[in-house]
């Protein structure tokens, strides 16, 4: 029973950490600078070295990279390893982005040059994990037959892919297309965390597919 209680706190905690997120970074702007503009400058330079208020910002990605490790283990039974591999990537490129920060907006304001660096590593390793970790889901969500969870994960991928080619095309409105990426991120993690898990009598993993076929070959 102490283990089910576990098994059922992880979907609550995944839906707390996510929601405090969001609702952090929806007050970031508000302490920053008056200089700061959401709609053209990134989350990260919200958090960003010398920025009075940068707190919220750092605190959103932690609680994002708890958020995702908790649907992480609420859901790693149905997803697989490779797959959950990628989304633990994700999640844990939160905390290095938290850990490590970018920039300041104002360029006068000095910066230290290694850790924004490490901060871009850490960033846009967490873009190709994202959209990996979509691409995944897509197949065995197809393989399984849900065609409905298949292309919302493809139209993730899709859109994630596209919003950070925009970032870099149209840098007047760079913050606002990387808000809309960690909003429909958000989005998919809430609802894959709401989604009832399958059973692995009805979807056995593989490493238990294979064992019950060494059992019945005996």
């Amino acid at each position: 029973m102490a283990t089910a209680h576990r098994e059922r706190r992880w979907p609550a905690v995944g839906i707390a950490a996510l929601a405090g997120a969001a609702l952090l970074h929806a007050l970031a702007p508000s302490l920053l600078d008056d200089s700061y503009r959401w709609v053209e400058h990134s989350t990260s330079q919200a958090g960003a070295q010398g920025a009075d208020g940068a707190w919220a910002t750092r605190t959103a990605f932690l609680l994002s990279g708890l958020g995702v490790g908790a649907v992480v283990r609420a859901r790693s039974t149905a997803w697989g390893r490779v797959t959950t591999a990628a989304h633990v990537t994700f999640g844990a490129c939160f905390v290095l982005v938290a850990v490590w920060s970018a920039s300041h907006w104002d360029p006068a304001v000095p910066t230290d040059d290694v850790e924004d660096f490490l901060h871009s590593v850490a960033a846009t390793v967490m873009g190709f994990a994202f959209v990996l970790a979509m691409m995944l889901a897509a197949g065995a969500e197809l393989r399984l037959g849900d065609r409905r969870s298949a292309a919302i994960s493809g139209a993730a991928a899709f859109l994630a892919t596209w919003l950070s080619v925009l970032i870099f095309q149209v840098p007047s409105h760079a913050g606002l297309a990387q808000r809309a990426m960690f909003l429909m991120a958000g989005l998919w993690y809430l609802r894959e965390v709401l989604r009832p898990t399958p059973t692995t009598a009805a979807h056995p993993l593989p490493s238990q597919s294979a064992i019950a076929m060494r059992s019945g070959s005996r």
